[in-house]
């Protein structure tokens, strides 16, 4: 598969990982900062006009990804998969700058480790297409599709900006380990090891829910049920949804 990544920051680096190592695809990299290798070039007029890639890949950010598509229209007939990792650009935007099957996809940041979550949405994509779409992306991580594009919006409320939530919590805890006296050096490995820890136990026990995992750990009346109450007195659950929607309704702000 002739894969064509236009980007090399932080989501386009971590996708051509992967695929550089891939023996079943030839990978093409464009981006002004790329290493000195051969399928890396710093400009598009230095690919050949006739080349033409299975999929082109939009790892840029929104702004730039209105400049840059139409240089890209040439290489596109009717078979080849565009997709844009761009976050808040609408498929309809896209097409008025390119042809070809048109995919949105959001991935966030545990990509650069092989365990991100890829939301994905297609108007229209073959079931070819789309297998190729899933092995792409399958190696960076858990992809999903979307029933409509609307919902591409919750997928990056939820997970495309869900690693801040718990890196912010993670804060939280560590600043409350300081209140109670523990040094920041102390507080801060507690914190974050905690965090780590609870993912991978989440990630190993697959076969049980995260309401059963958390009452494992909460004892009648014990210290958890005592924090737990506060949480549930003060409406954490409520708060949640009402930062995740502004989230989504940024999102849906940004698709205009």
């Amino acid at each position: 598969m002739k894969v064509l990544l236009v980007g090399y920051g932080c989501m386009g680096s971590a996708l051509a990982t992967p695929w550089s190592k891939d023996d079943l695809i030839e990978l093409m990299v464009v981006s002004p900062h790329c290493p000195q290798l051969p399928n890396f070039v710093c400009d598009v007029k230095l690919l050949a006009d006739n080349y033409r890639p299975d999929a082109i890949i939009f790892a840029v950010k929104p702004q730039l990804l209105s400049k840059v598509a139409p240089y890209y229209a040439k290489f596109v007939t009717e078979h080849t998969v565009v997709v844009s990792v761009a976050a808040g650009f609408s498929l309809q935007r896209l097409r008025q700058l390119i042809g070809g099957c048109l995919v949105r996809a959001m991935p966030n940041l545990p990509i650069v480790i092989g365990q991100g979550v890829i939301g994905l949405y297609a108007d229209k994509i073959s079931t070819v297409q789309r297998y190729c779409i899933d092995l792409l992306f399958g190696s960076a991580g858990t992809t999903t599709w979307t029933a409509s594009e609307q919902l591409i919006d919750a997928i990056t409320a939820i997970s495309g900006s869900g690693p801040a939530y718990f890196y912010y919590f993670t804060e939280c805890l560590r600043e409350a380990g300081e209140h109670l006296g523990l040094s920041p050096d102390i507080a801060s490995m507690v914190a974050q090891q905690t965090f780590i820890g609870t993912a991978a136990l989440l990630n190993e026990k697959q076969d049980q829910t995260v309401e059963e995992l958390r009452q494992q750990v909460t004892s009648p009346n014990g210290t958890t049920a005592a924090a737990l109450s506060v949480f549930e007195q003060e409406g954490l659950k409520e708060r949640v949804k009402i930062a995740v929607h502004a989230a989504f309704k940024r999102a849906q702000e940004l698709s205009q």
